[in-house]
């Protein structure tokens, strides 16, 4: 795949992997494969079903009835190229810029994602802006978990 998961993301997702590995031999059962696909995919906005994470256990089957964290990472690696593509990360940045002036303010990086990022994490996103203004490229490189 052209995409890769950061370290960190792999570090996230391992630790992810092995709250659903109670007997920590690093394989799932199908069940637990399921369960944890679907709050994975929860998590990063791709909600499914108690049906699909089952298809999707399924689909990636090799009969053993174990799957592997490779497995693991090739269904969520998917899931959150679905996720993250520009057309999906253009309606959330329209969703921001409400005046529609092309750009995000400050106050509106704190309003929308106060939650999840630290008051600094905020500034040096609108340090590293080429014009001081957060345009839908800074959005998309600061959300984007993909490596380019």
């Amino acid at each position: 795949m052209a995409k890769e998961l950061t370290d960190e993301h792999v570090a996230l997702l391992k630790m992810m992997f092995t709250e659903f590995d109670q007997d920590l031999d690093d394989k799932l059962d199908a069940s637990d494969f399921a369960r944890a696909v679907r709050t994975v995919c929860v998590s990063i906005g791709q909600p499914i079903t108690e049906n699909g994470s089952k298809a999707i256990a399924q689909e990636y089957s090799d009969g053993t009835g174990l799957f592997g964290f490779d497995k693991f990472i090739a269904v969520i690696t998917a899931k959150m190229v679905q996720a993250y593509t520009t057309v999906e990360m253009r309606k959330i940045y329209r969703g921001m810029d409400r005046d529609a002036k092309g750009f995000i303010t400050v106050d509106e990086m704190r309003q929308n994602f106060g939650d999840r990022l630290t008051e600094d994490e905020i500034q040096e996103a609108f340090q590293n802006c080429t014009d001081g203004k957060f345009k839908f490229d800074d959005f998309y490189k600061l959300m984007n978990p993909f490596k380019n």
